[in-house]
């Protein structure tokens, strides 16, 4: 299962999120705290980007 944990701020970030199966990506802005992005078996991974 991919999560992404933003800690350290209040402020939001930017994360890429990768799916499986060859199906395209997707950009997210979180807040803080712990993010499941989606389903287990769709999403590869979850890094950040970069400050939203």
């Amino acid at each position: 299962m991919a999560c992404y944990h933003h800690c350290g701020s209040s402020d939001r970030v930017l994360i890429r999120v990768g799916r499986t199966f060859d199906r395209p990506g997707y950009d997210r802005c979180v807040r803080p705290g712990m993010t499941l992005p989606g389903m287990p078996y769709d999403i590869e991974y979850a890094r950040a980007k970069g400050p939203r």
